[in-house]
């Protein structure tokens, strides 16, 4: 019955087709041999009783091998009474056309039968899908359990769907990063400005007075430079944030020795001019397939987060177990607050820096990068009250 159901349009057609041509042969012959057999009847009434007598046909005189009634010529309308003559005109019109009628009418039930089991449901589905999609509704599914053409035409119409829905969550994305990233334009640039612009206008009123000392001057010009130097930074990080989203993993077989070693060099020129004590723990000697600098990347980041805001001393720990690497970095600082999953996103803000400006960036590009290896980037507060970041790498 499932083989049935499964089968393709094309088939179907020809078996509907077969069992309504063999269903209308059947019916016909049943009603043409009904119609002359009451017919037989009715103008048997009309003959003389000995012509309806049996007629044998035998080889011998003693012997009987076949016998059949003897078949009744036809009676004309006029012989017969008004309801007999009704009645077998009935009987011939039912021989003439019964055969055109079945016909019709098995060819109708059959593409009815056609249409309600194989095209009907199917067709529902993918009118009811358009609407919705056409009303920029996606949150739904379409399901037909069957392998046939209008079928495999339903598993596209879904898979088409959900390739809408994931490039309409997509969009929204790239429409909640703008939002971010013009919120973070504003603030970043509006407080600096700001600043330039009150240094100026104080060396404007006092500078014609002669109130302002060369030193005081110097100060005010300091000031402004570094102001200018924050509104660079930003801009080279608005260029690097631009193609992280696209940046391909590219991955080559490395030595978790080497690696570590790399780290370690790096948390070792890092934490030198801050006076930062570490501790650099790693387990394990094997080789692993990654891209070697997009995990630097994620690491010098992480690392330059803990070192900011680390107190005397930050912990590294790298781990290499099946296909996962994981590389832990906590310090000893303040921790990440309630909000700790805010972190990662694009220009988040921290309330606890002297200066005001965002950290969230290099945590989010490390999010991302994450992600696109095919691990993920994990935020806690340590037992001491500092903050952990915790990497997760595949690397089979």
């Amino acid at each position: 019955m499932e083989k049935i159901k499964n089968l393709s349009i094309r088939k179907s057609i020809v078996l509907y087709m077969g069992i309504a041509v063999t269903a209308s042969f059947l019916l016909s012959m049943l009603c043409i041999w009904s119609a002359h057999k009451v017919q037989q009847n009715i103008w048997r009434k009309y003959t003389v009783p000995e012509k309806n007598k049996l007629e044998l046909y035998t080889d011998d005189p003693g012997q009987i091998i076949y016998d059949f009634p003897r078949t009744v010529e036809r009676i004309s309308d006029d012989a017969m009474s008004s309801s007999d003559a009704f009645k077998s005109n009935i009987c011939d019109f039912v021989d003439t056309w019964c055969i055109a009628f079945i016909s019709m009418a098995c060819c109708v039930i059959s593409t009815c039968l056609f249409y309600g089991n194989k095209i009907k449901v199917p067709l529902e589905l993918l009118e009811d899908g358009s609407k919705k999609i056409s009303a920029q509704c996606l949150d739904f599914q379409i399901r037909y359990d069957r392998t046939d053409e209008m079928g495999r035409l339903c598993a596209e119409f879904e898979a088409m769907r959900q390739e809408l829905e994931h490039n309409n969550k997509k969009m929204w994305r790239m429409i909640e990063n703008e939002k971010i990233m013009r919120g973070a334009v504003t603030h970043d640039i509006s407080s600096p400005l700001a600043i330039i612009k009150g240094y100026q206008e104080t060396l404007k009123v006092f500078i014609p007075l002669g109130k302002l000392s060369e030193e005081k001057m110097l100060e005010i010009v300091e000031s402004c430079l570094k102001q200018v130097d924050r509104l660079d930074q930003f801009v080279k990080t608005m260029k690097q944030l631009s193609g992280i989203e696209e940046r391909t993993v590219k991955k080559e077989k490395i030595s978790l020795s080497t690696l570590c070693r790399h780290m370690e060099d790096t948390v070792i020129f890092l934490t030198s001019p801050v006076r930062i004590g570490y501790q650099f723990l790693h387990a394990g000697e094997r080789e692993i397939y990654a891209d070697q600098n997009m995990i630097y990347e994620v690491f010098e980041n992480i690392l330059s987060n803990a070192l900011r805001y680390a107190r005397k001393e930050i912990t590294v720990k790298v781990n290499a177990k099946d296909c996962e690497l994981e590389i832990y970095v906590e310090d000893d600082g303040e921790g990440f607050g309630e909000h700790a999953k805010e972190m990662v996103k694009a220009f988040a803000h921290d309330g606890t820096g002297e200066d005001g400006v965002h950290f969230g960036l290099g945590l989010y590009i490390c999010d991302v990068f994450c992600k696109r290896h095919g691990g993920e980037l994990c935020l806690n507060n340590s037992e001491s009250g500092g903050a952990g970041v915790r990497a997760k790498f595949k690397v089979d």
